[in-house]
């Protein structure tokens, strides 16, 4: 299992949302730093005014007056309170957060130091509503103390609910355009991949539309390039072929007429042999090259009645040939090409094997023809060499045209033109088993 997604939409939408989420931290980290900047400057400058305010307003008042006009001037985020002595002792420590705080008072109103100012700062985070951050005493002229406690003005920065909704609706927006850009980007591209695959099954097919980012246009113009090149191969093959098959089918049947009439029947009975052998030569090498070449269009064929055909026909000329009961399986194949594929596995059964029985199973998204023997079976080894062109094992003679080595070659390039296989294996009881293995 991997975090990476597979495909090419999932890592584009995962790398614009790592990005953009990156982005839109930083953003908010930039926003929330000059923010606290800005209001931190604000809250400084009105409780400078303020304070100097109260203590211009406190030192106009008689003595007896002045801690009743304190209380009265309380409120909101500062608690004012006059007295002989101040709350904070001189003795107090200094830190580098009261002396920046003092200095910057007292750079906005000069005055509020004029007779003496004492600054102390709460560093403890766990204070309630009710209680205060800064401490802030300022001395009148009399000696009399003016002790303020001051909420601390710089609050929490930014409302986490706030932060939450705004991410998450920008991850949301992310999502959802990038998917509908990259779904459409990547579009041609699954069209390009759907219509490679289909390369095999049908090489005329019609072209993909050229549309998409140029890298997409350019890969489906070489893609359309190349489908052309096959065809155009396939067609002057097909036109080679024929031209091949009258070539050589007029000499033979010319030598064929002259061996007729020899009058050594020995001779003419060789002669004859040796014609058909050719013969049947001609006919793998051009059914082999025919498979390669083939133009029939794919259509609907019952499986089960095709294997029927071909074993009922084998069993007519004496061999011991059966096939399993199965209910009707219909595919869509080259229903020629198939057929040739299947007989050439049954024959060689029939050939090496004497007993052949044939049957057809259904397996989910495939359907495999299986064709079992009582032969003597290949050697593990060379289980893969009998599906090269020409290669025979042992000294078996030429048969139906599937006797120079053609038959498997045959069967297996005509099952993968439909997209599946044939598989061979050894039976443990003895005898080959054959598989010609087809998508449902």
């Amino acid at each position: 299992m991997t975090l990476v997604p597979d495909t090419l939409a999932g890592r584009t939408i995962a790398v614009l949302l790592i990005a953009l989420g990156a982005f839109h931290a930083f953003s908010l980290w930039l926003y929330d730093a000059g923010s606290r900047a800005e209001i931190g400057y604000t809250n400084e400058r009105q409780l400078a005014e303020r304070l100097i305010a109260i203590k211009r307003a406190i030192h106009a008042e008689p003595v007896a007056a002045r801690d009743r006009l304190a209380h009265s001037l309380s409120g909101g985020a500062i608690e004012t309170h006059w007295g002989p002595m101040s709350l904070i002792a001189d003795t107090h420590p200094r830190d580098p957060a009261s002396i920046a705080l003092k200095a910057h008072l007292i750079e906005l109103v000069p005055e509020i130091a004029a007779d003496g100012l004492r600054i102390s700062i709460s560093h403890e985070r766990d204070i309630g509503p009710t209680k205060h951050a800064i401490g802030v005493s300022v001395r009148l002229a009399d000696a009399s103390w003016i002790n303020f406690s001051v909420a601390d003005p710089d609050g929490p920065s930014a409302a986490w609910y706030g932060i939450l909704l705004s991410t998450t609706v920008m991850a949301f927006a992310v999502l959802v355009g990038s998917v509908i850009v990259v779904r459409s980007v990547t579009a041609p591209l699954r069209v390009v991949a759907q219509a490679a695959r289909r390369l095999g099954t049908d090489p005329a097919g019609p072209p993909i539309l050229e549309r998409g980012p140029r890298e997409v246009r350019d890969a489906a113009v070489a893609f359309n390039d190349m489908r052309r090149r096959i065809t155009r191969l396939v067609e002057d093959r097909a036109r080679t072929l024929a031209a091949v098959s009258h070539d050589l089918r007029t000499p033979l049947t010319r030598l064929r007429f002259r061996a007729e009439m020899l009058d050594d029947q020995d001779a003419r009975a060789s002669i004859t042999a040796d014609l058909t052998e050719m013969d049947a030569m001609v006919d793998a090498v051009l059914a082999f090259l025919r498979g390669e070449a083939e133009t029939e269009g794919l259509r609907s064929t019952d499986l089960t009645s095709l294997c029927a055909t071909i074993c009922d026909d084998l069993a007519d000329r004496g061999h011991d040939v059966s096939l399993a009961r199965a209910d009707p399986m219909v595919v869509s194949v080259r229903r020629l090409m198939l057929k040739r594929a299947i007989g050439n596995l049954v024959a060689n059964g029939v050939k090496h094997g004497g007993r052949v029985r044939v049957s057809i199973e259904d397996r989910g998204g495939q359907v495999a023809v299986i064709i079992d023997d009582d032969g003597p079976g290949i050697p593990p080894a060379h289980l893969d060499d009998v599906f090269e062109p020409f290669r025979r094992l042992g000294n078996a003679p030429a048969q139906e045209g599937s006797g120079v080595g053609l038959g498997l070659t045959v069967a297996r390039t005509a099952a993968r033109a439909h997209g599946g296989d044939v598989l061979l294996r050894n039976r443990p009881e003895g005898g080959l088993r054959a598989e010609l293995v087809l998508p449902h």
